[in-house]
Parts: C-alpha cells; sequence; structure tokens
C-alpha cells in the first residue's frame, strides 16, 4: 500500500511537472512569435523607406548628370563658332556618358536586387534574406563606386581639358586682340 501511494504521489508530482513546463513552453514560443513579428515588421519599414530614398538619389543624380553633359555640349558648340579644336573634349563627353549610362544601368540592377529584398521580407527563410541582402549591399557598393568613377573623371580629365581649350580660346582673342590694337 505504502508502494502505491508512493507510485501515485510520484506519478501526480511529474503530471504537474510536465503540465507547467509545457506552459512555460507555450509562453516562451509566444515571446519568441511576438519579438520575430516585431523585429520582422521594422526590417520591413526599413527596406520600404531605403526603396523611396533609392528613385529619390536616382532621379537626383540623373538630374546632375544631364545637366553636366548638355553644359559641356554648349561648351563645344560655342569653341566650335571660336574654330577651336574640340576633339580631345568630345571624346572626353563621349566617355563620360560611358560612365553615366554604366552608372544608370548598375544602379537599375540595385534597384532591383532592393525590390527582390522588399517582396516577403517576413516570409522567407534568414538564409534567403541574408544573401538577397548581401547581394544588395554588394550592388550598391558598384554603384558608389561607379559615381566616384565619374567624379574622378570629371575632375582629373574633363575638367582640365574644358579649362585648356577656355585658355586657349581666351589666348587667341589676347593675340587677336593685341595685334590690332598693335597697328
Amino acid at each position: 500500500m505504502k508502494k502505491t501511494a508512493i507510485i501515485i504521489t510520484v506519478i501526480t508530482i511529474l503530471a504537474l511537472t510536465a503540465s507547467g513546463v509545457s506552459a512555460k513552453n507555450e509562453k516562451a514560443e509566444a515571446a519568441i512569435a511576438k519579438t520575430f513579428a516585431q523585429r520582422c515588421q521594422r526590417v520591413e519599414e526599413r527596406v520600404q523607406n531605403r526603396a523611396g530614398v533609392i528613385e529619390t538619389r536616382e532621379k537626383a543624380h540623373m538630374v546632375v548628370y544631364n545637366n553636366m553633359t548638355s553644359r559641356i555640349l554648349k561648351f563645344i558648340a560655342k569653341a566650335k563658332t571660336d574654330d577651336l579644336d574640340t576633339t580631345k573634349v568630345e571624346a572626353d563627353l563621349a566617355e563620360l556618358k560611358v560612365k553615366i549610362a554604366k552608372f544608370q544601368t548598375d544602379y537599375t540592377a540595385y534597384q532591383t536586387t532592393m525590390t527582390t529584398l522588399r517582396t516577403g521580407v517576413c516570409s522567407r527563410s534568414e538564409g534567403n534574406f541574408k544573401t538577397d541582402l548581401t547581394a544588395s549591399k554588394t550592388a550598391l557598393k558598384l554603384v558608389h563606386d561607379d559615381a566616384a568613377a565619374i567624379r574622378a573623371y570629371w575632375r582629373e580629365t574633363v575638367k582640365v581639358d574644358l579649362l585648356a581649350l577656355r585658355d586657349a580660346a581666351e589666348g587667341d582673342e589676347g593675340v587677336t586682340t593685341g595685334n590690332t590694337t598693335g597697328n
């Protein structure tokens, strides 16, 4: 009889402990699910905000680049009317347009990776999300490198050639003006 009472007591204690453990597990799982949902929502908001910024920045970059090329074209047209050799500046402009086209292509690729990243942030596995995020960061680095290459090309090549052409134009005017006043 004593053995039976001890066995019943042990079984009762085990049953109560097991139900307490499962209740604790349910609470822990609910807390984890809630935390994951909140984290997922924050990530979705960040990705959505980033996607909006991408479009705005691309437009701003392209406005600047289009203004740059149109100003160079105007300068070339004016230099041609002054009978100056513009072949070097025209070659610079062609190379600049190639760099701008590469920037635009890479920016479009970056936008595509962000669109892929934006769709179903919470519905995919963490490994896939990290892979897509890494691809997006790599594409963004490429875009930054393209923009830096355009700035460097402008500063080190195009601007130098434009200034040389302008100096040549001013030098020709000075010689012409000097000859007419000396007579």
